[in-house]
């Protein structure tokens, strides 16, 4: 098992866990966007939609690069890293 996928397994079993700890306290994920959409209706869910489109999107990799936000710092990182400092210029 890689890093990545070590990662994805780690997000998901955190999730479950976070999830089975609050199934009667009123934080499960869910109820928390509740709040913030009744608290701001159009926003919350455009956020919440959204936030949800994007990572996916990025993950089954549909989102061509030049709008991929996440992928972009990724490449812009990379590339730092690839070019050469200039210090004391």
């Amino acid at each position: 098992m890689n890093a990545a996928q070590r990662k994805m397994l780690g997000i998901v079993v955190d999730v479950l866990d976070f999830e089975l700890n609050h199934l009667t306290d009123g934080l499960l994920l869910s109820q928390e966007c509740d709040r913030l959409v009744e608290r701001r209706p159009i926003l919350g869910r455009v956020l919440i939609i959204g936030g949800a489109a994007v990572i996916a999107g990025h993950l089954a990799n549909v989102i061509p690069e030049r709008y991929d936000v996440m992928a972009q710092r990724f490449w812009q990182r990379t590339k730092e890293k690839q070019s050469p400092t200039q210090r004391g210029k």
